[in-house]
């Protein structure tokens, strides 16, 4: 689960959903013990875009394989032994 770190402490978030309605992008989760809906706009969305569009993000995304595949492998190893 994704972890939300802040100076009001620290929660944990969980996306249980994720759809569109009315040109919004809206996910559905949890929020610490809060259920929430967080509504983005287009003009969210691309502002989103423009902060992920950097060295650090994109060579994370590209390794995702990588460490899919490694922590598959860990499970398996876990499982067997």
């Amino acid at each position: 689960m994704p972890l939300m770190k802040s100076p009001a402490g620290d929660m944990e978030i969980s996306i249980s959903k994720v759809t569109a309605e009315k040109g919004r992008l809206i996910t559905m989760g949890k929020f610490g013990a809060w259920d929430s809906k967080i509504y983005f706009t287009e003009e969210d969305i691309f502002e989103m875009i423009g902060f992920m569009l950097n060295w650090k993000v994109i060579r994370f995304i590209l390794s995702l394989p990588v460490l899919f595949i490694k922590a598959k492998l860990k499970r398996n190893e876990k499982i067997k032994g």
